[in-house]
Protein backbone atom coordinates (compact mmCIF):
# COMPACT_ATOMS: atom_id res chain seq x y z
CA UNK A 1 0.00 0.00 0.00
CA UNK A 2 1.56 3.03 -1.04
CA UNK A 3 0.60 6.46 -1.59
CA UNK A 4 2.21 8.06 -4.74
CA UNK A 5 1.86 12.35 -4.72
CA UNK A 6 3.36 13.80 -7.80
CA UNK A 7 4.40 17.22 -7.60
CA UNK A 8 5.81 19.40 -10.52
CA UNK A 9 7.67 22.60 -9.73
CA UNK A 10 9.40 24.73 -12.89
CA UNK A 11 11.65 21.25 -14.71
CA UNK A 12 11.64 19.15 -11.51
CA UNK A 13 9.85 16.37 -11.19
CA UNK A 14 9.50 14.94 -7.68
CA UNK A 15 7.53 12.05 -6.15
CA UNK A 16 6.92 11.57 -2.89
CA UNK A 17 6.47 7.65 -1.65
CA UNK A 18 4.89 7.27 1.96
CA UNK A 19 4.03 3.36 3.07
CA UNK A 20 0.24 3.66 4.77
CA UNK A 21 -0.14 1.62 7.46
CA UNK A 22 -2.35 -1.38 7.83
CA UNK A 23 -4.38 0.51 10.56
CA UNK A 24 -4.35 3.67 8.48
CA UNK A 25 -5.82 1.73 5.56
CA UNK A 26 -8.37 -0.25 7.89
CA UNK A 27 -9.17 2.98 9.05
CA UNK A 28 -9.46 4.29 5.29
CA UNK A 29 -11.96 1.29 4.47
CA UNK A 30 -14.02 1.45 7.76
CA UNK A 31 -14.91 5.38 6.66
CA UNK A 32 -15.72 4.49 3.75
CA UNK A 33 -17.74 1.35 4.52
CA UNK A 34 -19.67 3.96 6.83
CA UNK A 35 -20.03 6.62 4.26
CA UNK A 36 -21.51 4.55 1.48
CA UNK A 37 -24.43 2.68 0.79
CA UNK A 38 -24.39 -0.95 0.00
CA UNK A 39 -26.72 -1.66 -2.25
CA UNK A 40 -26.26 1.03 -4.67
CA UNK A 41 -22.78 2.16 -4.07
CA UNK A 42 -23.42 5.70 -3.64
CA UNK A 43 -23.24 7.91 -0.74
CA UNK A 44 -25.23 7.08 2.22
CA UNK A 45 -27.49 9.83 4.34
CA UNK A 46 -24.16 10.11 6.62
CA UNK A 47 -21.75 10.67 3.07
CA UNK A 48 -24.33 12.82 1.43
CA UNK A 49 -24.54 15.03 4.71
CA UNK A 50 -20.83 15.78 5.43
CA UNK A 51 -19.96 16.66 1.70
CA UNK A 52 -23.32 18.76 1.94
CA UNK A 53 -21.69 20.62 5.21
CA UNK A 54 -18.31 20.67 3.88
CA UNK A 55 -19.51 22.65 0.59
CA UNK A 56 -21.95 24.53 2.37
CA UNK A 57 -20.38 28.06 1.78
CA UNK A 58 -21.00 27.64 -2.04
CA UNK A 59 -23.83 27.95 -4.34
CA UNK A 60 -25.41 24.62 -4.40
CA UNK A 61 -28.42 23.13 -5.39
CA UNK A 62 -30.23 19.83 -4.17
CA UNK A 63 -32.34 17.66 -5.76
CA UNK A 64 -34.37 14.91 -3.95
CA UNK A 65 -35.82 12.23 -6.05
CA UNK A 66 -38.70 9.68 -5.26
CA UNK A 67 -39.14 6.12 -6.64
CA UNK A 68 -43.20 6.74 -7.76
CA UNK A 69 -45.32 4.06 -5.90
CA UNK A 70 -42.23 1.59 -5.29
CA UNK A 71 -43.93 -0.09 -2.28
CA UNK A 72 -45.85 -2.01 -5.44
CA UNK A 73 -43.04 -3.05 -6.68
CA UNK A 74 -41.95 -4.41 -3.69
CA UNK A 75 -45.59 -6.03 -3.60
CA UNK A 76 -46.17 -7.49 -6.91
CA UNK A 77 -42.66 -8.48 -7.92
CA UNK A 78 -41.08 -8.70 -4.81
CA UNK A 79 -38.14 -7.49 -2.78
CA UNK A 80 -35.38 -8.61 -4.95
CA UNK A 81 -36.84 -7.09 -7.80
CA UNK A 82 -37.30 -3.78 -5.91
CA UNK A 83 -33.83 -4.04 -4.91
CA UNK A 84 -32.56 -4.31 -8.82
CA UNK A 85 -35.27 -1.19 -9.49
CA UNK A 86 -32.69 0.65 -6.81
CA UNK A 87 -29.79 0.15 -8.54
CA UNK A 88 -31.05 0.40 -11.73
CA UNK A 89 -32.14 4.31 -10.62
CA UNK A 90 -28.69 4.27 -8.98
CA UNK A 91 -27.02 3.77 -12.55
CA UNK A 92 -29.30 6.22 -14.06
CA UNK A 93 -28.01 8.86 -11.37
CA UNK A 94 -24.17 8.17 -12.32
CA UNK A 95 -24.80 8.19 -15.93
CA UNK A 96 -27.03 11.28 -15.86
CA UNK A 97 -24.91 13.35 -13.26
CA UNK A 98 -21.58 11.98 -12.45
CA UNK A 99 -19.70 14.65 -13.98
CA UNK A 100 -22.11 17.55 -12.87
CA UNK A 101 -22.88 16.75 -9.61
CA UNK A 102 -20.64 16.66 -6.19
CA UNK A 103 -22.75 13.56 -4.44
CA UNK A 104 -25.32 11.40 -5.42
CA UNK A 105 -26.48 9.49 -2.24
CA UNK A 106 -29.06 7.16 -1.53
CA UNK A 107 -31.08 9.03 1.48
CA UNK A 108 -32.37 5.78 2.94
CA UNK A 109 -35.33 3.26 1.27
CA UNK A 110 -36.38 4.68 -2.09
CA UNK A 111 -35.14 8.17 -2.00
CA UNK A 112 -32.17 9.33 -3.62
CA UNK A 113 -30.06 12.99 -3.86
CA UNK A 114 -28.10 14.83 -6.32
CA UNK A 115 -26.13 17.62 -4.77
CA UNK A 116 -24.63 20.00 -7.24
CA UNK A 117 -22.07 22.61 -6.94
CA UNK A 118 -24.04 25.20 -8.98
CA UNK A 119 -27.62 27.39 -8.63
CA UNK A 120 -28.49 27.89 -12.16
CA UNK A 121 -31.93 26.81 -12.16
CA UNK A 122 -32.12 26.55 -16.02
CA UNK A 123 -29.13 23.99 -16.19
CA UNK A 124 -30.31 21.84 -13.12
CA UNK A 125 -33.65 22.07 -14.60
CA UNK A 126 -33.05 20.69 -17.88
CA UNK A 127 -30.40 17.91 -16.39
CA UNK A 128 -33.39 16.72 -13.89
CA UNK A 129 -35.74 16.46 -16.72
CA UNK A 130 -33.61 14.62 -18.67
CA UNK A 131 -33.26 12.35 -16.23
CA UNK A 132 -36.91 11.76 -15.03
CA UNK A 133 -37.50 11.20 -19.50
CA UNK A 134 -34.53 8.25 -19.17
CA UNK A 135 -35.86 6.75 -16.32
CA UNK A 136 -39.35 6.78 -17.76
CA UNK A 137 -38.24 5.08 -21.36
CA UNK A 138 -36.34 2.54 -19.65
CA UNK A 139 -37.15 -0.45 -17.08
CA UNK A 140 -35.82 -2.84 -14.77
CA UNK A 141 -35.76 -6.46 -15.85
CA UNK A 142 -36.11 -8.80 -12.58
CA UNK A 143 -37.11 -11.53 -14.43
CA UNK A 144 -40.20 -9.59 -15.41
CA UNK A 145 -40.03 -5.97 -17.31
CA UNK A 146 -40.72 -2.90 -14.35
CA UNK A 147 -41.53 0.32 -15.67
CA UNK A 148 -40.93 2.87 -13.08
CA UNK A 149 -41.31 6.74 -12.63
CA UNK A 150 -39.62 8.85 -10.81
CA UNK A 151 -40.76 12.58 -8.49
CA UNK A 152 -37.86 15.08 -7.89
CA UNK A 153 -38.25 17.99 -5.71
CA UNK A 154 -35.18 20.58 -6.26
CA UNK A 155 -33.58 23.97 -4.14
CA UNK A 156 -31.45 26.15 -4.88
CA UNK A 157 -29.32 28.18 -3.11
CA UNK A 158 -27.17 31.01 -2.59
CA UNK A 159 -24.39 30.41 -0.53
CA UNK A 160 -25.12 33.51 1.77
CA UNK A 161 -28.62 32.45 2.29
CA UNK A 162 -28.70 28.66 3.03
CA UNK A 163 -28.14 26.34 5.48
CA UNK A 164 -27.59 22.83 4.43
CA UNK A 165 -30.81 22.25 6.97
CA UNK A 166 -32.50 24.81 5.17
CA UNK A 167 -31.88 23.41 1.81
CA UNK A 168 -32.58 19.93 2.77
CA UNK A 169 -36.37 21.23 3.71
CA UNK A 170 -36.69 23.13 0.71
CA UNK A 171 -35.93 20.40 -1.42
CA UNK A 172 -38.25 18.06 0.67
CA UNK A 173 -41.18 20.25 -0.01
CA UNK A 174 -40.94 20.58 -3.24
CA UNK A 175 -41.02 16.87 -3.80
CA UNK A 176 -43.98 16.89 -1.70
CA UNK A 177 -45.58 19.57 -4.12
CA UNK A 178 -44.18 17.17 -7.20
Amino acid sequence: NLKRIKVKESNISLVYIEKVSESSHRQMMLEREASTDELTGLANRRGFQRTMESNQDDPLSLAIIDIDQFKSVNDRFGHLAGDDTLTSIAEHLQNAFQDRAIVLSRMGGDEFSVLFKSNDSASIIRWLDEFRNSVAASFVDAGKKISVTVSIGAALSNAAVHSSRQLLTEADKCLYQA
